[in-house]
C-alpha cells in the first residue's frame, strides 16, 4: 500500500509555494526556496508510487479548454 505521507507532505509544499508567490512574487528568494521544496516533495511522492494526476488532478474547466483547442488546430 502506498503511504498517503508522501501525498500530504507534496501538497503542503505546493501550497506554501503558491501563498509565497501571491504575497511575495515570483522572484523572492524565498519564493525559489519555497518552490525547490514543491519539486522534491512531489518527485518523492512520486518514486514512492504517487501518479503526476493525484498530486495535481486536472480541472475540469481546463481540459474543456484543452478540448476546445484541440479543434481549432484542425482546421
Amino acid at each position: 500500500m502506498i503511504s498517503t505521507q508522501h501525498m500530504r507532505i507534496a501538497r503542503a509544499a505546493q501550497r506554501r509555494a503558491a501563498r509565497a508567490i501571491a504575497r511575495l512574487g515570483l522572484t523572492h528568494p524565498l519564493t525559489s526556496l519555497l518552490l525547490t521544496a514543491a519539486a522534491i516533495t512531489a518527485a518523492s511522492a512520486y518514486r514512492a508510487g504517487h501518479s503526476v494526476t493525484e498530486i495535481h488532478p486536472p480541472r475540469p474547466e481546463a481540459m474543456r479548454d484543452i478540448d476546445t483547442a484541440s479543434l481549432d488546430d484542425d482546421n
